[in-house]
């Protein structure tokens, strides 16, 4: 265990004390509520799905540094719209341009996403119009909502969206759970590895990581 949390320690040093470059991200999972109205609850599914990636630089030391409305023209690395049914409708940035329009936003507030507003056409796996707007006040006009059109006119729509969840944050100097930077925030750090260390010595149980998150139907 000594070993180990050294490591771990020295790792926290060396980022807090080098001017070295690095490249951190940021990831989050959006699970919708469940749709009001589906019109075709077999091959839309029961909900919509999201996902983001933002990419950031030096100048960012921590996940909770990260405040303000990113698009694909700067932090934004990649969005995708999904839904699980038995249509497979996916649209991502990813896919090349104007799949997800170039629009598309979302907000930060301390490393944590408040608002955004995502459109996109799918065309590769099965054809749909997708969409996801938290706030009224969007380039797109479109109300607040969850929604998928099909090309029959068949639609669901949910009008009371959800949260985002299952943040990843990766190659920040600073965690995002410690509160403070530099050696200040090292010594917090340390604090916690070593009272985690012995308490899992104490009471003899492995306690396992938190699961990834599934997405269920």
């Amino acid at each position: 265990m000594k070993p180990k949390l050294l490591g771990v320690l020295t790792s926290l040093v060396l980022l807090a004390t080098t001017g070295q470059s690095f490249s951190a991200t940021i990831t989050a999972f959006y699970q919708g509520n469940d749709f009001t109205t589906n019109l075709d609850p077999q091959r839309i599914g029961p909900r919509l799905y999201a996902q983001v990636s933002l990419e950031f630089g030096p100048s960012v030391l921590s996940a909770a540094d990260v405040t303000g409305t990113y698009t694909l023209a700067d932090n934004l690395q990649w969005i995708s719209l999904f839904n699980v049914g038995t249509a497979d409708y996916f649209v991502s940035s990813s896919q090349g341009p104007n799949f997800i329009d170039p629009k598309s936003y979302v907000t930060f507030d301390h490393g944590v996403i408040t608002d955004w507003a995502i459109v996109g056409n799918a065309a590769v796996y099965g054809t749909a119009f997708l969409e996801s707007v938290s706030q009224a006040a969007n380039p797109f006009g479109a109300p607040v909502r969850d929604y998928i059109l099909q090309p029959d006119g068949s639609y669901a729509i949910s009008t009371s969206p959800a949260t985002w969840t299952d943040y990843s944050y990766t190659g920040f100097p600073v965690p995002a759970p410690i509160v403070g930077a530099g050696l200040p925030g090292l010594v917090f750090a340390a604090a916690g590895l070593l009272m985690w260390g012995r308490r899992k010595r104490a009471d003899g149980v492995e306690r396992p990581l938190r699961c990834p998150h599934s997405v269920s139907s």
